[in-house]
C-alpha cells in the first residue's frame, strides 16, 4: 500500500498569483475547518441554526450555520494561500447565481460545497463530508472529500488516481 506524496502541479494556470505547490496543504486547510468549525458542532445544532433554503430540484433543501461558517473561513484561507484562484462556495452561489459567471472557463477556481449532506449533518447522521475541488478549464483536476466523524479523507488527482486515506484506490 503506497502513501499519497504527489505534489499537486495545474499547468497553465494563468490566473494564479502563486503556484499551487502542495496537496497536503489544501488536505490541512479542511482538517482544519472539520476540527475548528464543524466537528465541534456535529450533533449539538440548536433548532434555529437550521434554516430553509428552498431551491428549485429540491424544495426542502436546508442549510446550516455551520454551512456558512465553513464556507466563510475555508474560502478565506483558500483565498490567503493561492490569492490568485477564486472560491466558488455552494451558499454564495444559491445566494446570488452570479457568483457563477464571474467565472471564466479557461481560469482555475476552487469549487467548494461546505457540508454536503447537510441533512445528515443537521440530523446527527455522520454522513456527510466536506468537499472541494480545484477546477480549470471546466475539468476537475483534484478534489478532496473529508469525512471527518467517519475519519475518512478521499483525495483525487487528475494523472494520479484516487486515495482513501493515503491508500491508492483500485476498481
Amino acid at each position: 500500500r503506497r502513501r499519497h506524496t504527489r505534489l499537486l502541479t495545474v499547468t497553465g494556470v494563468q490566473t494564479c498569483a502563486l503556484p499551487i505547490s502542495d496537496m497536503h496543504a489544501v488536505t490541512a486547510l479542511l482538517q482544519r475547518s472539520a476540527a475548528e468549525l464543524i466537528v465541534p458542532r456535529f450533533q449539538r445544532l440548536a433548532p434555529e441554526d437550521v434554516l430553509e433554503k428552498p431551491s428549485v430540484g429540491d424544495p426542502g433543501d436546508i442549510v446550516t450555520v455551520v454551512d456558512r461558517e465553513v464556507e466563510i473561513a475555508l474560502s478565506g484561507w483558500l483565498r490567503d494561500a493561492w490569492p490568485g484562484i477564486p472560491v466558488v462556495g455552494e451558499e454564495a452561489a444559491h445566494a446570488d447565481p452570479r457568483v457563477l459567471r464571474q467565472v471564466q472557463s479557461d481560469d482555475a477556481y476552487w469549487l467548494l460545497d461546505p457540508i454536503d449532506g447537510t441533512k445528515n449533518f443537521a440530523a446527527g447522521s455522520d454522513g456527510f463530508g466536506l468537499m472541494l475541488a480545484l477546477v480549470q478549464r471546466g475539468r476537475a483536476r483534484a478534489a478532496w472529500v473529508l469525512m471527518p466523524i467517519r475519519q475518512e479523507l478521499f483525495v483525487a488527482e487528475e494523472g494520479a488516481g484516487a486515495f482513501l486515506n493515503g491508500v491508492r484506490l483500485r476498481a
